[in-house]
């Protein structure tokens, strides 16, 4: 029987379709890489830090574009090393020894490290603050094989911290000279009331403790007014009370105020002026608060027996107001600061002439608001300083304001005065007796209502602050009250936002007046229609 060797019927197909299959699945092997790389490169691409590889040599291998970024150059793969292609810094400024980078150390010792804050130094000499994760890739055997460093710039979070921890340290400063400046006029109106409490001083010596207590109340009206000033222009709600002023006459009324400080110091004050009248479209009160604190701040920082050159001018449409002193100067890199909040240094002698370091900026916010601008100049250290305030004039024709003497009160009148600090209504009683008023006092809302039943004042002076049913309440109480004539009432309060005044007219007040409230406009306020509208 003849025997025949039949082919193997299934390896010819398979061998002649294998090298087809081989390139299909290399073909999808590729694709399936690029696909990968494309959406590593982009994902690497798109994150926002900086990233980085090398190989076991040290050589940059890989890198995205947030690290070209913050290398500030475009490094070159494999020619570059990851610790040459940049400057390191601790953040003590030290240089970063090249040892410490991460091909140098073990896996154990970068462990230990874990996240490093460190300096990068650009090409440019510029320097960026970073968080440095660098993780070595490491063989089987604990063996090299390159490293990954992942960078983030958290210079932007360096410099809000920097700026934080100044604001926290001038706001320090602020409250320890505030302490200070609210101790000094303290301290004399506490020895003038030892003296008119000791019963045996002399004419001369009361009159002298009057003064000394009346110019210290002022000063610590006045800081109260600034501070609440800057909380107003912080918050966007100054409101300008504009009306054509004569000039001359705000003038006059910023040297009165600041006269006492000036002869105090044994200064001399030299004025220049126009001949002509000049007016302006402006807020008085704000208008002599800048004239003010202007001079004020000549007075405080010049030198004993100095002087003060007040020269008003006229460029075109506008007005110049130039103060110019003989006293400690400012140093050059002060001038860019000086109109900041808090600013308090001129020259390190803050605490030896006070201030808080606000008046100024108050100024430039104040001059800003009435379409104008402040300015100021020095040569340096010991010679002077110049300000210069610049407001627009009022159009020509415009009518000047009479000025309204103050009311006295045309006939006594029966007042209640509605305030739970007694020394305050007892203050405000002895002083509206010597003016010929009649005085009730009432402690609270219920004291007040109960009074009001019997017999109906004229007139209630009421704190808003009142226990129980506070000012605006009692005053909505007291409307509905049956009576034979409306009776007048006043809020005398702390609180002097504009809001404030709006809810005491909206509660039925017909005036706000704001403590520690002065006897001029005390007196115009009890007199009807005198005083229409609410006042600071």
């Amino acid at each position: 029987m003849k025997t025949t060797n039949m082919p193997h019927r299934s390896a010819t197909p398979s061998l002649s379709l294998a090298p087809a299959s081989l390139a299909c699945g290399i073909d999808d092997v590729r694709a399936a890489l690029l696909q990968s790389e494309m959406r590593y490169r982009i994902l690497l691409d798109d994150f926002p830090v900086a990233i980085y590889c090398c190989d076991a040599n040290g050589k940059l291998a890989l890198f995205n574009a947030a690290a070209v970024q913050l290398w500030g150059r475009s490094p070159e793969v494999g020619l570059d090393s990851w610790c040459g292609s940049h400057r390191m810094f601790t953040v003590d400024g030290h240089p970063l020894p090249l040892d410490r980078c991460p091909m140098a150390l073990t896996l154990r010792e970068q462990q230990d490290i874990g996240v490093a804050e460190a300096i990068v130094e650009r090409p440019d000499g510029s320097r960026r603050n970073v968080l440095a994760h660098p993780r070595l890739l490491a063989g089987p055997s604990g063996e090299a094989l390159g490293a990954i460093n992942i960078v983030i710039d958290i210079t932007e979070r360096k410099q809000l911290e920097e700026q934080l921890k100044d604001a926290d340290r001038r706001k320090d400063e602020f409250l320890a000279m505030l302490a200070h400046e609210l101790r000094n006029p303290l301290a004399p109106i506490r020895s003038a009331v030892e003296v008119l409490k000791s019963g045996r001083p002399s004419h001369i010596q009361i009159s002298q403790a009057v003064k000394v207590i009346d110019r210290q109340t002022t000063h610590l009206t006045s800081i109260v007014d600034d501070l609440l000033d800057v909380a107003r222009i912080k918050h966007r709600r100054v409101t300008l009370n504009k009306a054509s002023v004569e000039l001359a006459e705000v003038l006059a009324d910023a040297i009165d105020v600041v006269a006492p400080e000036i002869a105090m110091r044994g200064l001399r004050l030299t004025v220049e002026q126009p001949a002509h009248a000049v007016s302006l479209h402006c807020d008085r009160t704000r208008l002599a608060q800048m004239l003010g604190n202007l001079l004020n701040n000549a007075a405080k920082y010049n030198r004993e027996k100095g002087a003060i050159f007040l020269c008003v001018t006229v460029e075109g449409e506008d007005l110049i107001v130039t103060v110019r002193d003989t006293g400690i100067g400012i140093k050059k890199s002060m001038l860019g600061q000086l109109f900041d909040l808090f600013t308090q240094d001129q020259n390190g002698s803050t605490h030896q002439n006070g201030g808080l370091g606000i008046g100024l900026s108050v100024v430039k916010a104040m001059a800003e608001m009435h379409g104008g601008s402040v300015s100021a100049d020095s040569d340096g250290e010991g010679c002077g300083s110049e300000f210069r305030l610049r407001l627009p004039i009022a159009t020509a024709g415009v009518q000047l304001r009479l000025v309204e003497p103050v009311a006295d009160g045309a006939r006594p009148q029966r007042i209640m005065i509605v305030d739970d600090n007694l020394d305050a209504a007892d203050a405000m009683k002895m002083l509206l007796e010597l003016h010929g008023h009649q005085i009730r006092l009432a402690r609270d809302a219920d004291e007040a209502l109960l009074a009001a039943r019997s017999a109906m004042p004229d007139v209630f002076l009421i704190d808003i602050g009142l226990p129980g049913m506070d000012g605006h309440a009692l005053a909505s109480e007291l409307r509905a009250l049956p009576c034979d004539s409306r009776p007048r009432m006043i809020a005398v309060t702390g609180f002097g936002q504009h809001e404030d005044r709006q809810r005491s007219l909206a509660a039925g007040f017909d005036d706000h007046l704001i403590k520690p409230v002065d006897l001029a406009p005390l007196l115009k306020s009890l007199v009807p229609d005198a005083h229409p509208n609410a006042t600071g």
